[in-house]
């Protein structure tokens, strides 16, 4: 199950200082994204530099700073997250990690709590308009069979009649012309901006990414950046394998040649990866 921290219902890690009854003031524990974000602070970095550094959305990078887990894509790729970035700013990736799992087992119990009651509540409203949703849908058949007959009857004559329309030979297909247009451009020669845009395949039965296409680029470049420790083997369109090799987390590698790549990984979720720049979500492999 994903675990996502609702805002509304985020755990109560981090409270505001409080006094006791001796007039001291109790601090309470920091959370994940605030350590992140005043080791960064302290770095004098930017949360681009971090981004870039890491290969990762800086909208990620908020988001890690800012505790907001629902906007991550899960907790494998989340605490990879951590790892790299705490192995950046010299902090302990093992005590952050435990602090995130904490928030994590916390709000996934309430979500299961919240997602059994809203079951018992649709039970309930079920059987209560079953026969309320059942008449009505009845009397809707009925009013459309009144309604549409005449038009019916005055069809089956249009076709007694032999006066039903023929489509003529050349005549213009509306979703061929947007499809041309889509490959052709705006006609003055250029390429769909849709086409630039890199094209991911799955092949092996789902085992290896196919990346780019000849059509667009004669020559390209991917880079990876390592979370955890991953096997890799790319090969480009001549089949000559470019790289063959396990990194350990925090590596990165970058490679050319010409597409499209044939990229094959032991873990999708530890990599990040970028073709000619651009970042491919690898989340859904």
């Amino acid at each position: 199950m994903r675990v996502c921290v609702n805002k509304k219902h985020k755990p109560a890690l981090v409270a505001p200082p409080q006094a006791g009854e001796d007039g001291n003031v109790t601090q309470f524990p920091l959370s994940v994204g605030q350590r992140l974000k005043q080791a960064r602070e302290r770095a004098g970095l930017s949360r681009q530099q971090v981004a870039d550094k890491l290969f990762l959305h800086q909208g990620y990078v908020k988001a890690l700073e800012e505790d907001c887990y629902e906007k991550l894509p899960g907790p494998t790729f989340i605490k990879g997250y951590i790892r790299a970035y705490c192995k950046f700013l010299g902090l302990s990736s093992d005590v952050l990690i435990n602090i995130y799992m904490d928030v994590a087992v916390s709000s996934s119990i309430e979500e299961e709590a919240c997602v059994e009651e809203f079951k018992r509540y649709s039970r309930t409203k079920s059987r209560s308009y079953l026969g309320h949703k059942v008449a009505v849908f009845g009397l809707t058949l009925v009013v459309a069979a009144l309604i549409g007959w005449p038009y019916v009857l005055s069809w089956l004559g249009a076709l007694s009649q032999g006066s039903e329309s023929v489509p003529t030979v050349g005549s213009v297909d509306p979703l061929s012309t947007q499809i041309q247009e889509r490959l052709l451009g705006d006609g003055d020669g250029g390429v769909s901006d849709d086409l630039i845009k890199p094209v991911v395949t799955l092949i092996n039965q789902g085992r290896t990414l196919l990346i780019g296409t000849s059509a667009v680029d004669t020559e390209a470049q991917i880079e990876l950046y390592f979370l955890e420790s991953t096997y890799v083997q790319v090969l480009d369109n001549s089949g000559s394998v470019s790289h063959r090799q396990s990194h350990p987390a925090g590596a990165t590698v970058s490679l050319g040649g010409r597409p499209p790549f044939s990229v094959t990984l032991s873990d999708y979720s530890s990599v990040t990866l970028k073709y000619n720049g651009q970042q491919i979500d690898l989340t859904h492999y």
